[in-house]
């Protein structure tokens, strides 16, 4: 994983130890951009910390491998960069699943913890990774993939890469028209084209295996952090069930119902209002 440090107003480098550092973890299939608009309403003398998964984007020369090696790699740049620990992780989909497994790993990775739209139970009617695999894999934008060496033409949006881009971007349409629809910035669907169109089938169907088998931790029950666990009324039944079973598990978490949030909307249609719930989060005083 690749980690970015910025000062959220003017998204200049910071220094993650100087000021209250929040992490935002992405949903499954989403680079660090997708949570750029809700990190930049961050509370004044925050710095926002952007991750990258490994195996999308600038990292897309490495190998999604779980979702325990991800948290890993969030303790270990935790501990180096923000040794008193990070002031909260958010996370959202399999960024979710990546910070419950953080705090698991190291109770003083972060003081305070929210997640929104975590998948922990079994999607009915479907193999293993099955659903979601070849869900996500026909948003992708079908079998072709991008050569390494197109990767430039890709992101520079020229040559055989904005033809393929182009091509993505039209068997989306119907997800194009709808993102429209909910007022999310047609940059932002962009930015999705270009990194899903360099990531490898291996890491799509990595990435959706992990996401769909994550069960609770069975250490789950350590996590004493202030926790918020957020869950779209209007989402599907696995993920509301799977919301109530991680509140349950998360002694003393708060339950929020969502009624127009998911995890895609918390982070680009209502970021000022998703903050909203964060922040009152980033008030409380943390536990020991």
């Amino acid at each position: 994983m690749i980690f970015h440090a910025i000062d959220p107003a003017t998204g200049a480098a910071a220094d993650p130890a100087q000021a209250p550092a929040v992490m935002f973890l992405a949903p499954e299939f989403c680079d660090w951009w997708a949570m750029a608009p809700l990190a930049a309403q961050l509370p004044q003398g925050h710095v926002a910390v952007l991750a990258t998964w490994d195996g999308l984007g600038e990292c897309g020369d490495k190998t999604f491998s779980a979702v325990v090696d991800e948290a890993k790699a969030v303790v270990a740049w935790t501990e180096k960069h923000v040794p008193s620990g990070l002031a909260a992780l958010v996370g959202c989909g399999l960024g979710g699943q990546v910070a419950i497994e953080a705090l698991c790993e190291s109770r003083g990775c972060a003081r305070r913890l929210f997640v929104a739209d975590v998948l922990c139970e079994p999607v009915p009617g479907a193999a293993a990774s099955a659903r979601l695999n070849g869900w996500s894999w026909g948003l992708m934008g079908g079998p072709k993939q991008v050569g390494r060496g197109l990767i430039g033409q890709v992101e520079s949006n020229s040559g055989q890469g904005a033809k393929l881009l182009a091509t993505i971007r039209k068997r989306r349409r119907y997800l194009a028209s709808s993102m429209d629809g909910f007022g999310i910035p047609r940059g932002y669907i962009d930015s999705f084209a270009r990194t899903v169109a360099t990531t490898s089938r291996d890491n799509v169907a990595a990435m959706s295996r992990a996401v769909e088998e994550w069960r609770i931790p069975q250490d789950i029950g350590c996590i004493s952090a202030p926790a918020v666990v957020a869950t779209c009324t209007l989402t599907s039944a696995p993920y509301r069930t799977s919301g109530q079973a991680l509140a349950r598990a998360i002694g003393g978490a708060q339950a929020l119902a969502c009624h127009d949030l998911s995890r895609n909307e918390l982070c680009l249609r209502f970021p000022a209002r998703a903050m909203e719930s964060i922040a009152g989060l980033l008030a409380q005083p943390s536990r020991p």
